[in-house]
C-alpha cells in the first residue's frame, strides 16, 4: 500500500494557491445558487422550516433543533434583508457553497499526496466541486430552505479537519483537537440530520488503520476520551432546545416533546413507525436500478437534454452519462493505485451514502403517489453519493486528458462536465421564479370564512398555510387542521389550544385515549348488540362523544346530518382518529361558531362522510347544511379566483416541478367546477369565462395541459353545443381527439391515445343529438311537451344550456300556459341531482315512453309508466308523455282520461308526485279491488284504471269504466263490505 508520507508535500506558496482556487469554486458554486434560490417557500418542509426558524418552533421529528436555530440566528443577522424566508434560504446557499469550496481543497490535498502535479490536481478540484454543486439533487437541496444542504456541509467539514489530523499524524504533529472537532461535528450534526453520519465509517476505518499500525494511541488516552464524551454531550445537548421551547407552546410544536416520554419518541421518529429492513418495501434489484435512476439525473436529466437538443437530446443524454460512470470507475481505480487510504476513507464513505442507504431505507419502487411507490422522489437522500460520485468522475476524467494528450494541462478540459450539468439543470434547478408554494398558501387561507377551520392534507397543503399564517401574517384567525396529524393525541390538544369548543371530547382522558376504533365490517364480534364498541369504555364514550345515534353510527348537527358506511370504509371496519375529530368538529359547529372547510387537495376517500354537504368556493371546500350535487357557491367563487395570486404561473421561463402542476390541476378543477355549476344554471357566458381561465393557467404547460385537455374538451363541446348546434360540437371534439391521439403517440401516452379514442366516439353522440331532436319536433309540437322532450333529448346529451334555451323560449312564448311554468323549477331540479360526471337517465323520460310504446293504445299501460315518472319525482316527462298519447290514441276514451290525467298533473305536480308514491306502495301490499275502490274514493280515474288493469278477468270491468269513469267510480262499494263491488259496479 502506498503512504501518504512517500508523498511530496505542497509549498506554502503552492498551497495559498491551492485555497484561492477552492474559494473560487465554492465561490462559484454558492454564486450560481444565489442566483437560482427560491425567493419564498418551496414546497414539501421548506414552509415548516422557515416558519419554525422565524417562531423558535418544533418542526415534525426528529425536530432538527441546531437547524431551526440555525435559521432563527440567520433571519437576525440578516435582518436587513427583505423577506425571512430568502435570509433563511441564503443560509442553505452558504453552507452548499461550503460543501463544494471543502470538497475541492480535499480533492487537492488527496492530490499533492498522491504525487499530482497543480497543473492536474487544480482544474480537477475545481471540476470535482463544480460537478458535485451543480449535480440535479444537491443544486436543489442547496437553493432552499432543506436539511440536507447543512448536512452535507458539516459531513464534508468533518471529513476535511480529519483529514488534517491525518497529516499532522503522519508528521507526527499532535491532533487531539482535530479529533475533538470532528466528534463534536458529527455528534452536532445528529441535531440537523443523521445523513451527516455517513463520515463516521471512512473516519472510523483509517482511524483504526492507524491505531492498528501504533500511529495513534488517542483511544488508550483516558483523558482523551473523558473530554471527547463531554464535548459530544455538548454537542447533543442542543436537543434540550426541543423540552424547553415545547414548554412554551409555539405556534408550530410537533410532538410536544415538553415531557421525557414525548421528547425520547421524538427523536426516536416513533411517530412514523418501525419497519425491518429485512422486510422489504420493494425488491432489492428494483431499489437499485431506483438510484441508478437517480444517478443518471445528476448532469441533467433526460427531458431537460430533449428541451435543450431536441432529437439529439437522448443520444447526447446516453453518451455523457456513459463518460461520466466511466470515468467516474477510472477515477476510483486511480484512487486505489495513489494512495490505497484515501481510496478506504472514500470508498467508505460512498458505499455508506448508497449501497447501505439502499438497503437502509429500504424505500418503496412502484410508481410516485401510488401505495406501491413514495410520496416524492427519494433522490436526496443520496446527495452525498452523488458529490463523491463526481469527485471521482472528475477525477477520471482528469487522468483520461492527461493520458490522451500526454498533459497535464489537458486535464482542464475535465471543467466541460460541470459545464454541461450547470446547462443541463439550469432550467429544472431555478427556484428564483417559484411563487406557487406561497401563492397556494395564501389563496387558500383566503378561501375561508373568519375564523374557521380548514382541513388539510399533505405537507404540500400545510407547511405552505403555516408559513403564510407565521411569516406573513396572512389570515391567523383560520385554525388549519391537518388530516394525518390529527391521528395524534398531542395534536388534538394542540388543537383544542386553540379553541377549547372546537371538540366534543369533554370528558376527562378522552382525547388520551382516542385511537380508530372497530365498529363494524369483519369485526362484528368487537360490537355489543346495541352497536356499541365492546373493547373499551372509553372507546364507547368517545363515539358517544362524538355521535348522536348509534348503529348506524351518525350525526347530526343543523341541517347536516351523516352516517357512516356500514361497510367499505375504514380499515378492517374501523372509525379513524381524523374521522372522529373532523366529525366532533361538526358536530359541536353550533358550539364554536366556525365554518369548516376542506382543502381541494383533501382525497376522496378523506371527504367520503361529508361529501354530500360541500360546497365549492374557490379552491376550499365548505361544509355546508343542505345535500346536494357538485355545490358551488359561484359569486362567492368568483369573487375569490380572481383575486387569487397565480405570480409567474404563466411564464414559460419558471420551471413548473410536479407539486406545481398538482396544485395547477387544483384550480383548474375549481374552474371545471364553476363551469358546470353555470352550465346548471343556463349561464353560457360565465361557463365560457370558466373555462377560458382554466386554460390560461396552462399557457406555459402546453404538454401537461394535454393531460387535462379531454376533460376541458367535453365541456368545452357542450359550450359548442349550445351555442353553435351539436355538429360544431361534433366537429371540435373530432378535432380535438385528433390532437390528443397525435400527442399521445408521440410521447409514447397509451392510456391519453385511449381517452382520445372515446373523445371520438362521443364525437359521434352529438350527432345523434341532432337525429333525435329532428324525431322530437314531430311530435306534438309547438306545445310546451314538445319542449320538454327537447329538454330531455338536451339533458341526455349533456347540453345543460340547450336545454335552458329551450325553455326560456318556451316562457316567452306561452307565459300563461299552466305547463310552461312547472319546466323551470323542474330542469332546475333535475340539474341540482346531477353532477359533474354523471349523465341523465333518459329510460324515465317521455321520449322513452313514447319509443316503448310507439303506436299503441294501451291506457293502462301509459298510465302505469305516468305513475312510475310520477314517483320519481319526474313530474314534467309524465305530463308531456300523457299530452303526446292523449293526441295519438285512437279510441277516444283512453285518449281523454290520459289527457285528463295529465292536466291534473300540470294543475298540481307535488300532489300528482305523492299520489304515485302512494299508489306504488299500496300496490305492493293491497289487493287490486280494494287499490281500485282506494283510487276511486281520491277521484283518481287514471290510478284506478290502473288498479282494475291488475285484477284478473278485469275485461268487463275496464269496458265499463272506460264508458263512464265518473259513473263506475261513485258506484264502486268497499271490498270489505262486498266482495263483488268491482263486479257491482259495472
Amino acid at each position: 500500500m502506498n503512504q501518504a508520507v512517500e508523498r511530496p508535500v505542497a509549498t506554502p506558496g503552492t498551497v495559498r494557491i491551492d485555497r484561492i482556487f477552492a474559494t473560487a469554486t465554492g465561490f462559484l458554486a454558492g454564486l450560481v445558487y444565489l442566483f437560482t434560490m427560491a425567493r419564498s417557500v418551496s414546497f414539501w418542509d421548506s414552509g415548516e422550516y422557515i416558519a419554525c426558524a422565524w417562531i423558535a418552533g418544533i418542526p415534525h421529528p426528529p425536530c432538527v433543533p441546531l437547524f431551526v436555530l440555525l435559521g432563527r440566528f440567520f433571519t437576525i443577522i440578516l435582518g436587513f434583508i427583505p423577506g425571512v424566508a430568502v435570509r433563511t434560504n441564503l443560509m442553505c446557499v452558504l453552507a452548499g457553497a461550503i460543501s463544494m469550496g471543502l470538497l475541492a481543497r480535499l480533492a487537492q490535498r488527496w492530490s499533492v499526496r498522491m504525487g499530482m502535479s497543480p497543473s492536474f490536481y487544480r482544474p480537477v478540484s475545481v471540476a470535482a466541486g463544480l460537478l458535485a454543486a451543480w449535480s440535479f439533487t444537491i443544486w436543489q437541496n442547496n437553493n432552499a430552505m432543506e436539511t440536507y444542504a447543512l448536512s452535507q456541509s458539516i459531513a464534508i467539514l468533518a471529513v476535511w479537519i480529519f483529514d488534517i489530523w491525518i497529516v499532522r499524524r503522519s508528521q507526527n504533529l499532535p491532533g487531539d483537537r482535530q479529533m475533538y472537532l470532528v466528534l463534536y461535528l458529527l455528534t452536532l450534526a445528529v441535531a440537523v440530520h443523521l445523513a451527516a453520519l455517513i463520515a463516521v465509517p471512512g473516519i472510523a476505518v483509517i482511524y483504526l488503520l492507524s491505531a492498528v499500525r501504533g500511529q495513534t494511541r488517542l483511544w488508550r488516552d483516558v483523558r482523551f476520551i473523558s473530554l471527547a464524551l463531554g464535548l459530544m454531550i455538548l454537542a447533543f445537548s442542543v436537543h434540550l432546545y426541543m423540552p424547553v421551547r415545547a414548554i412554551q407552546r409555539p405556534e408550530i410544536n410537533e410532538t410536544d416533546p415538553s415531557e421525557w416520554s414525548a421528547f425520547r419518541s421524538a427523536l426516536a421518529r416513533e411517530q412514523y413507525g418501525q419497519i425491518s429492513v429485512l422486510d422489504r418495501k420493494g425488491p432489492v434489484h428494483k431499489q437499485i436500478a431506483q438510484y441508478f435512476r437517480y444517478l443518471s439525473w445528476q448532469s441533467g436529466p433526460l427531458q431537460a437534454w430533449e428541451r435543450i437538443l431536441g432529437e439529439a437530446g437522448t443520444p447526447f443524454f446516453l453518451v455523457l452519462r456513459f463518460a461520466v460512470t466511466v470515468t467516474a470507475i477510472w477515477g476510483l481505480i486511480l484512487l486505489w493505485n495513489r494512495d490505497r487510504r484515501v481510496f478506504l476513507m472514500v470508498g467508505a464513505i460512498f458505499f455508506m451514502a448508497s449501497a447501505f442507504f439502499i438497503f437502509y431505507l429500504n424505500f418503496k419502487t412502484g410508481p410516485i403517489a401510488t401505495p406501491t411507490g413514495e410520496v416524492r422522489d427519494r433522490d436526496y437522500f443520496y446527495a452525498d453519493s452523488f458529490a463523491l460520485f463526481a469527485l471521482f468522475a472528475a477525477f477520471g476524467a482528469g487522468a483520461a486528458l492527461s493520458r490522451a494528450f500526454r498533459s497535464d494541462r489537458a486535464a482542464w478540459a475535465v471543467l466541460a462536465l460541470p459545464a454541461a450539468s450547470l446547462l443541463g439543470n439550469y432550467y429544472e434547478c431555478d427556484r428564483s421564479g417559484e411563487f406557487v408554494a406561497r401563492d397556494y398558501g395564501i389563496n387558500l387561507l383566503e378561501s375561508c370564512s373568519e375564523g374557521a377551520v380548514l382541513i388539510t392534507n399533505g405537507d404540500n397543503d400545510t407547511f405552505p398555510l403555516w408559513f403564510a399564517q407565521s411569516v406573513l401574517g396572512v389570515r391567523r384567525d383560520v385554525i388549519v387542521s391537518n388530516l394525518s396529524l390529527m391521528n395524534t393525541n398531542w395534536y388534538i390538544y394542540q388543537l383544542l389550544d386553540r379553541d377549547p369548543t372546537l371538540l366534543g371530547f369533554d370528558e376527562p382522558g378522552l382525547v388520551d385515549s382516542l385511537r380508530p376504533i372497530f365498529v363494524w365490517g369483519p369485526h362484528f364480534f368487537h360490537v355489543t348488540s346495541e352497536g356499541m364498541p365492546s373493547l373499551s369504555d372509553m372507546d364507547s364514550r368517545a363515539m358517544r362523544s362524538v355521535f348522536t345515534q348509534s348503529w348506524p353510527w351518525a350525526v347530526a348537527a343543523g341541517g347536516f346530518r351523516a352516517a357512516l358506511p356500514t361497510e367499505g370504509y375504514g380499515v378492517q371496519g374501523s372509525v379513524g382518529m381524523q374521522d372522529l375529530v373532523l366529525l366532533s368538529m361538526v358536530e359541536n359547529s353550533e358550539v364554536h361558531g366556525r365554518d369548516i372547510y376542506m382543502a381541494g387537495t383533501v382525497t376522496e376517500e378523506s371527504r367520503t362522510i361529508v361529501e354530500p354537504y360541500l360546497v365549492t368556493e374557490g379552491i376550499a371546500f365548505r361544509i355546508g347544511d343542505v345535500p346536494g350535487r357538485d355545490l358551488v357557491d359561484t359569486a362567492r367563487s368568483w369573487d375569490l379566483m380572481q383575486s387569487y395570486l397565480f405570480t409567474r404561473l404563466d411564464d414559460p421561463g419558471v420551471y413548473k416541478c410536479d407539486q406545481t402542476l398538482l396544485l395547477a390541476r387544483n384550480y383548474v378543477s375549481a374552474y371545471f367546477r364553476l363551469a358546470h355549476s353555470h352550465f346548471a344554471r343556463g349561464e353560457a357566458d360565465s361557463a365560457s369565462m370558466a373555462l377560458d381561465a382554466a386554460e390560461s393557467l396552462f399557457v406555459a404547460m402546453p404538454d401537461h395541459w394535454m393531460q387535462l385537455l379531454p376533460t376541458y374538451s367535453l365541456l368545452r363541446a357542450r359550450l359548442t353545443d349550445a351555442v353553435s348546434g351539436s355538429d360544431s360540437a361534433a366537429a371540435y371534439l373530432v378535432s380535438t381527439a385528433a390532437r390528443i391521439s397525435e400527442y399521445a403517440s408521440e410521447a409514447g401516452d397509451s392510456r391519453l391515445g385511449q381517452t382520445a379514442a372515446v373523445l371520438a366516439q362521443i364525437a359521434v353522440d352529438y350527432q345523434r343529438e341532432r337525429q333525435l331532436n329532428e324525431v322530437v319536433d314531430s311530435l306534438v309540437p309547438g306545445t310546451a311537451a314538445n319542449t320538454w322532450m327537447h329538454v330531455e333529448a338536451a339533458l341526455f346529451y349533456g347540453n345543460y344550456l340547450g336545454a335552458w334555451d329551450r325553455i326560456r323560449a318556451r316562457e316567452e312564448l306561452t307565459p300563461d300556459d299552466p305547463m310552461t311554468a312547472m319546466l323551470r323549477p323542474e330542469l332546475t331540479r333535475i340539474l341540482s341531482s346531477l353532477g359533474q360526471i354523471d349523465r341523465f337517465d333518459i329510460s324515465s323520460s317521455a321520449i322513452s315512453s313514447i319509443v316503448q310504446f310507439g303506436d299503441s293504445t294501451d291506457a293502462q299501460g301509459i298510465v302505469e309508466t305516468m305513475s312510475s315518472m310520477l314517483a320519481g319525482g319526474n313530474a314534467a316527462s309524465a305530463a308531456a308523455c300523457g299530452m303526446y298519447f292523449s293526441t295519438v290514441m285512437e279510441d277516444g276514451r283512453s285518449a281523454r282520461l290520459i289527457g285528463d290525467y295529465a292536466d291534473s298533473i300540470v294543475e298540481d305536480p307535488a300532489s300528482a308526485c305523492a299520489t304515485a308514491r302512494w299508489f306504488l306502495l299500496e300496490s305492493s301490499r293491497t289487493s287490486p279491488d280494494i287499490l281500485a275502490w282506494e283510487c276511486a274514493a281520491l277521484n283518481e280515474p287514471a290510478l284506478c284504471l290502473a288498479a282494475l288493469s291488475r285484477m284478473p278477468d278485469n275485461g268487463p270491468a275496464l269496458s265499463a269504466f272506460l264508458a263512464d269513469p265518473a259513473r263506475f267510480m261513485a258506484r264502486l262499494r268497499v271490498p270489505a263490505e262486498e266482495p263483488q263491488a268491482v263486479a257491482a259496479a259495472g
